[in-house]
């Protein structure tokens, strides 16, 4: 690592403000689950009537990161214009940034270092159901270089994921 690069704990460069929604009947949801992600990466429109629990609100910017079983990596990164009334399960976690590079953020959170580290720090009454504890996720040290390398860092990673998706 360049001594350019600083440490600090995600919880001080991120915020993990959760809305919590009750749907109501007669309006449309667009529903972001760990079903639907595993399903194409597409949200699910649903009724409120239909939903039998409460969810986060989320907004454009907004990156979900997975609470069960972090190693499937199913994070979701809010970087578009959503449709009203977009929410999320409670099996993920929204975070914002504040002081990094979105795209930098979502492949932080992304990596096998990241993934391990929650992997180990989770909990469960089974090994299927193994879910992480927001506190680790705020206090797990990360290294970040300057905002203009991490513009730079998140924008070759999402031009490399591009033309993966492409070919």
């Amino acid at each position: 690592m360049n001594s350019e690069w600083k440490e600090i704990k995600l919880g001080k460069v991120c915020s993990f403000e959760k809305k919590t929604i009750h749907p109501k009947k007669g309006i449309l949801y667009n529903l972001y689950s760990l079903p639907s992600y595993d399903n194409n990466k597409e949200p699910e429109t649903i009724d409120g009537e239909d939903i039998k629990s409460n969810k986060y609100q989320i907004k454009k910017g907004d990156i979900l990161y997975n609470k069960l079983n972090v190693e499937f990596k199913r994070i979701w990164n809010m970087n578009h214009e959503l449709l009203p009334n977009s929410i999320c399960s409670t099996e993920f976690i929204p975070i914002q940034s504040i002081k990094l590079d979105n795209n930098f953020l979502y492949y932080l959170l992304n990596s096998y270092y990241f993934t391990k580290y929650m992997s180990i720090r989770s909990t469960g009454t089974s090994k299927s159901h193994q879910r992480i504890n927001q506190k680790d996720l705020e206090n797990i040290k990360i290294k970040i270089p300057s905002l203009t390398k991490q513009k730079s860092i998140g924008k070759i990673l999402q031009n490399l994921d591009s033309k993966i998706e492409i070919n």
